[in-house]
């Protein structure tokens, strides 16, 4: 699907959708004090984090620099750990971005805000954004009331990552496609090691361990309803016991590497302490680059249930008072779009939301890891989260709950039960 070489606005027929957006845009920017476009730089609000992620986003700014030479563009990148607070701040402000790397956590709550543009009548007469060509799982989050504010940048589901050299090490075979949960425990139990004869355990079996791909694998679930959610299910008698089940992991298996080993500046699979570790495709280039052992990933454990992962990503918006709404509509067209998604590929940091790239040998054919195509296959088995603005709210009291089992604190029921009551009270207080 080639970029179009004129954005759908410039054209006939399109002309009446884009001014009316364009106007509501430009007179809330006037409202603001902002100056017309073309007076300063279209400003991109990015989270680049690795120096490899960085190189990528440059070979990004090349090709639209060399695409859009009548646009300079500014890069805000602004770490992970301040980047929400920052962009509320911006947004509060009435002086946001232009454009805005935007994650599922996150969308609902700005859009009840009204902080970004309704796109669906420019998505639906674009050129370039064909809705069709993506795969629909992204989709399901993205849409609110029927309503888009942001076409589907990538999809941002985890998989298991396989340290091979642990499991020849420990004379493990590589598990097929068709492995369970309890085959994953034996695994794990299995390479579960005190490599130096100290007595301590030098190679845990699994990193962190998915709850919520538990839960729904056991046939629970964390909400009664995902797309309306009214009240926390965590007192369900299937969640309580998927929860069980990754507590006996931890607890009396020890098989699941210590919260002391597992922070956002460490990674213990990466680093050799974890055999199995649980993470996106945007990892890839990390572990190509520093990884110093053969690795590979592994299709979704089943369960009672069957397959279960949870549906997140990211897309692209644009604030409702951004600066310069023409521009960055451009802008991210082709972000979003066949071309700017193919220079990600390129460089194997995302698992494409359009299914021709997805099916494509310069997907498919990327190595590592050898079992690319589980990437797309899991998509098959996505599970929303709950679809509401206290999204991160809810998700932060239930870690912080949890992590009192994980520590053997507190019991697994009274523990789900309180997550249970808190929950069904955020979910309502809004």
């Amino acid at each position: 699907m080639p970029a179009s070489p004129q954005p759908p606005f410039r054209r006939g027929l399109r002309a009446r959708a884009w001014r009316s957006l364009l106007l509501t845009a430009l007179s809330l920017a006037a409202a603001g004090g902002c100056r017309q476009a073309g007076d300063d730089p279209v400003i991109i609000y990015l989270r680049m984090g690795s120096p490899i992620e960085q190189e990528i986003w440059g070979d990004m700014f090349a090709a639209i620099s060399t695409k859009f030479p009548e646009i300079q563009v500014k890069v805000l990148n602004v770490p992970y750990e301040g980047y929400w607070s920052k962009f509320f701040t911006l947004t509060a402000s009435g002086h946001p971005p232009d454009l805005v790397l935007m994650e599922s956590g996150y969308y609902p709550g700005f859009v009840e805000k009204g902080a970004l543009l309704d796109l669906t009548d420019l998505i639906a007469q674009s050129d370039v954004i064909n809705l069709e060509a993506y795969h629909p799982t992204p989709l399901q989050w993205l849409t609110i009331d029927g309503r888009l504010y942001g076409p589907p940048s990538d999809t941002a589901i985890m998989i298991p990552f396989l340290n091979l050299d642990q499991f020849k090490a420990a004379g493990v075979p590589v598990p097929g496609p068709d492995w369970t949960w309890e085959d994953y425990l034996e695994i794990a139990r299995r390479l579960t090691r005190d490599t130096d004869g100290d007595g301590d355990i030098d190679v845990y079996g699994t990193a962190h361990l998915p709850w919520e791909s538990v839960i729904w694998s056991f046939g629970g679930d964390l909400v009664d309803d995902p797309a309306k959610p009214t009240r926390c299910t965590f007192d369900d008698p299937l969640t309580i016991k998927a929860i069980q089940w990754i507590a006996d992991a931890r607890l009396k298996e020890g098989v699941v590497a210590s919260e002391t080993m597992q922070t956002a500046q460490i990674d213990p699979f990466q680093n050799g302490q974890a055999a199995i570790g649980w993470n996106g495709h945007w990892a890839v280039p990390e572990y190509t680059k520093r990884a110093d052992f053969k690795w590979d990933v592994a299709m979704l454990p089943i369960g009672p249930n069957g397959r279960a992962i949870a549906n997140f990503g990211s897309c692209f918006s644009i604030p409702t008072r951004a600066r310069h709404p023409e521009e960055a509509w451009k802008l991210l067209e082709f972000l979003s779009g066949a071309e700017g998604s193919r220079i990600f590929i390129d460089r194997n940091i995302m698992t494409p939301a359009l299914r021709e790239l997805a099916a494509s040998p310069a997907y498919l054919d990327q190595r590592p890891p050898a079992h690319q195509e589980y990437f797309i296959a899991a998509l098959d088995h996505c599970r929303s989260r709950p679809q509401t603005p206290a999204q991160n709210e809810l998700y932060a009291m239930i870690n912080m709950e949890l992590e009192l089992i994980w520590a053997g604190e507190e019991s697994v029921q009274s523990v789900c039960e309180r997550i249970s009551a808190k929950g069904t009270k955020i979910l309502n207080d809004r």
